[in-house]
């Protein structure tokens, strides 16, 4: 089920074919991986971060993600400069970023 939304959103970042979406992937599947490595050495499997925030919300949270991005232009959306993002909060911020995070894609944050 995490690798099927990991998938999903990788698809929806437009990242599949790349080093992003091997990343995104392989994060995924060693944190799976250490979450089963410590209940078969604590004999205990947390399913929650603090006490709201669980594997069910989680899933619920994905799957509105999913949702919101299937109504966008993801081209258009994705495919945007941090310029282009970030202008509504003025130039002066913009301009402390360095170039290389200025003119690199939304898509790759």
């Amino acid at each position: 089920c995490c690798l099927f939304f990991m998938a999903t959103t990788g698809s929806y970042l437009m990242i599949g074919g790349t080093y992003w979406y091997v990343l995104l992937q392989t994060s995924a599947q060693f944190s799976f991986f250490m979450a089963q490595w410590e209940e078969y050495h604590t004999h205990v499997l947390p399913h929650c971060a603090g006490k709201w925030v669980g594997v069910t919300e989680t899933n619920y949270s994905l799957g509105l993600i999913a949702i919101a991005n299937s109504f966008l232009d993801r081209a258009a959306f994705y495919q945007r400069t941090m310029d282009q993002v970030l202008a509504p909060l003025g130039e002066s911020v913009v301009n402390l970023l360095p170039t290389v995070v200025r003119e690199s894609e939304l898509r790759h944050f």
